[in-house]
């Protein structure tokens, strides 16, 4: 669990939240479990640091508030400048380690597929999943092997097997990646369909 600091704040709205960022503070709140929302102010340093790590947003954070006891929380929504990639306002939610949550987990491939090696393009569709997981147990990423997959098939979220300790969230069996097929396979069946036309061609004059 990675260590943050907060500390409370009484003002609130856009210009407020300008002078805490002109002083070098990242403004903040924090909810959930049926306790009060406060309003915070963090370092933006800190946060950036945790939100580069290997489970970006899913990281499970110690929320210390005043100095108080650390709380766990989860990054609920990052704001950010649309140009500058700057972090404008955050979103904590408190979460009870005991009790599993939903979040959205990035999709990885692994292995090479046979379908790529014949010549296939091989696509994400879903670059994310939902899985239920304990908060402490949450992976960096989702790991699907494509090395059996071919041209022109599939992988739905059905046939995904979920990390050990969580539960995949779905309400509709969609593709989460799939083998396209490339163009040169394309050609090639172009060019056969064209041979067997000319096949029947010549078969058809030399009956007449």
């Amino acid at each position: 669990m990675e260590a943050l600091t907060a500390t409370t704040r009484v003002s609130r709205g856009k210009g407020s939240n300008r002078r805490l960022r002109a002083a070098g503070q990242l403004p903040a709140i924090v909810y959930g479990l049926d306790t009060e929302a406060v309003a915070l102010s963090v370092d933006p340093a800190v946060l950036r640091r945790i939100l580069m790590g290997a489970k970006r947003r899913n990281t499970l954070i110690g929320l210390s508030i005043d100095g108080g006891d650390a709380v766990p929380v989860l990054v609920r929504e990052v704001q950010t400048n649309a140009v500058t990639r700057e972090i404008l306002h955050t979103d904590f939610i408190r979460v009870d380690v005991k009790e599993p949550v939903v979040v959205k987990v990035p999709v990885v491939t692994t292995g090479k597929s046979v379908g790529v090696d014949a010549g296939g393009r091989l696509k994400v569709v879903r670059r994310q999943v939902n899985l239920r997981v304990k908060p402490e147990l949450i992976p960096a990423q989702f790991e699907i092997d494509v090395t059996e997959l071919d041209e022109g098939q599939s992988v739905r979220i059905s046939a995904c097997a979920a990390p050990e300790d969580t539960e995949l969230v779905f309400e509709t069996d969609y593709v989460v990646v799939q083998c396209v097929t490339g163009r040169a396979s394309r050609q090639a069946g172009a060019a056969g369909g064209a041979g067997e036309e000319d096949a029947a061609d010549e078969s058809v004059g030399s009956d007449a």
